[in-house]
Formats: structure tokens, C-alpha cells, sequence
């Protein structure tokens, strides 16, 4: 990964996120490669999110990024949240590669 583009992305964005998920897919050397980043809570991030967001992204024949803010502290909330919609983003993504 390419840690001097990181620098000049904003923490926690969809591009920020499909960076790590084309990383994930390199180093493994696979067709797909997920990433997601964000704060479950209770604590927010030291960039200054609040808890309850995340950001996915999906890398492979077909890319997709999603942001999800729930604004929740509960931490189980969150990861539920943010599984189900990591889920959901791989399989839309696997239904639009033709």
C-alpha cells in the first residue's frame, strides 16, 4: 500500500477505504478483497468521528464503497450493523459483475 497516498486521503472516506480493499486484494493475490473502517463505539475516532460509522469497500472485477452511520455507542449494535451492511455491498457487487 502506497502509505504516502493514504497520507493525502481523509481518514475514515470511501477512497481511504477502497485503498485498503485494493491492498487486501493485491497482497492475497484474490479476485475479491473487502476492507472497512470505523468506530463501533463506545469511543469515537481521533479524527473526530463520533462512534457509530464505517466505511466499506469492495475491490475486484467490480468496485463499490459504502458509508454507514448508525450514531450509535453500543458497540454489538455496531458490529452487527456493519457486518450485515458489508454483506449486503459483496453480494449487490457480486450481482453486477456480468
Amino acid at each position: 500500500m502506497d502509505r504516502e497516498k493514504l497520507k493525502l486521503l481523509e481518514p475514515l472516506s470511501e477512497d481511504m477505504v477502497q485503498q485498503f480493499a485494493h491492498a487486501a486484494r493485491r497482497s492475497l493475490d484474490t479476485t475479491w478483497g473487502i476492507a472497512e473502517l470505523g468506530a463501533t463505539g463506545p469511543a469515537g475516532t481521533p479524527y473526530g468521528h463520533g462512534p457509530g460509522i464505517s466505511v466499506i469497500g469492495v475491490s475486484g472485477p467490480v468496485n463499490a464503497t459504502l458509508k454507514i452511520e448508525t450514531h450509535a455507542e453500543d458497540r454489538q449494535h455496531n458490529m452487527l450493523a456493519f457486518t450485515e451492511a458489508a454483506l449486503e455491498l459483496f453480494a449487490e457487487t457480486l450481482g453486477r459483475v456480468s
